[in-house]
Formats: C-alpha cells, structure tokens, sequence
C-alpha cells in the first residue's frame, strides 16, 4: 500500500522480479476487461520506399520509418491496418500530433527543422517489432509489441501493444497470411522508456 501526495491510499504490487512484473503488465493491457474495438483501416493513399537500410510508409503527411528490426512487419502498416493518425490518437483523443522540444540556433534563434532523410513532415520510427508468444491468445489473434520513437523527444520511446485478430486463421497460418484478412482488435500505449 503506498500513500499519494493528499495522504490517501492505494493498493500496490511491488515485483521483485522485473520480468515478472513486465508480464504481469502486458496481461493486463490485453485483458479480456479492455474492451475491443475494430479499427478501421487507413484508406488514403500508402506510399512505401526503402533508403539505405531503413524503409518508410507515408500516409499523406505522416511517416513510419522502420529499422531494419521491424521489416518483417511492413505488411501491417502498408495495408493501412495501422497508420500515424491512429498512433496520434492513442496519444491524444484529438488525435494532434505530438509537439515535442524544438531545438532552436544559437546564431539566428530560428527554429531549426530536423529532418530525417529530406523529409521535413511528421514522422516517427519504429525500431522493433516483437510477436508475443508468452501472452494468451486465441489461434484467430496475434498480439505484438514495438517501440516509437518521436521525432523531437529525445530518448523517450513509447511501447505499444496490438492484438491483430483474422476469423479464418489457425495456430498454424503464416504470419503474412494472417496480416492479410486481419482487423486490428486492439491498440494500446503501454509505457514510456527514457
């Protein structure tokens, strides 16, 4: 029991086992108590590109830049299952997208635009994507966690949680098979690492 700073309780877990209490934290985000809701896709136009090693999806204004980690994956993003504006939103319920520090020149005062690779709109990466074994799941769902990193945020990278879920799917049915005919069942922000 830990007490806030007005003096009221409330009851804690303490984990002695890091791993433990992050499993425990990830069950709880996919609990059948959060409601699903079924996403609808992105239907604007997708364009994807690869420079260097690293590939991006552009939604309109927006970018996705994945790391040669999250490759595999591309299909989720380049079919519009999940878009920028949907990231946004789990953010912030207008959906803004996030301001983070402005680095401003010492010379002129100017804000200065970080551009990655030429790129001077919206955009965040994503490093990694991880399908989760360890969580329970039907065979018709697949569950995964990936990092975003925010341009302007420095170090901070927020960890999401999807619950991809396909009608007709089995245990056995390959990953892109399943991305194909799936739904996005459940997004949510887990943490924030700095």
């Amino acid at each position: 029991m830990s007490k806030d700073a007005a003096g009221k309780k409330h009851w804690t877990k303490d984990f002695r086992n890091d791993k433990i209490a992050e499993h425990m934290t990830i069950a709880s985000i996919f609990s059948i108590k959060n409601t699903r809701v079924e996403y609808p896709k992105y239907t604007g136009d997708i364009i994807s590109d690869t420079i260097g090693q690293t590939t991006f999806i552009q939604f309109d204004s927006s970018r996705i830049y994945l790391y040669p980690g999250a490759e595999n994956f591309k299909n989720i993003f380049v079919s519009g299952l999940v878009s920028p504006k949907m990231i946004y939103c789990i953010l912030d319920s207008s959906c803004r997208v996030p301001s983070g520090v402005r680095a401003f020149s010492v010379e002129t005062g100017l804000p200065v635009n970080t551009r990655r690779y030429g790129w001077s709109g919206y955009s965040f990466s994503i490093s990694s994507f991880d399908l989760l074994t360890n969580v329970k799941s039907n065979g018709n769902q697949r569950r995964f966690r990936f990092p975003v990193h925010f341009d302007g945020f420095g170090n901070a990278i927020c960890i999401f949680f999807l619950e991809l879920t396909n009608e007709h799917a089995n245990l056995t049915t390959d990953l892109n098979t399943f991305i194909q005919k799936s739904k996005v069942t459940l997004i949510k922000q887990g943490w924030v690492e700095i």
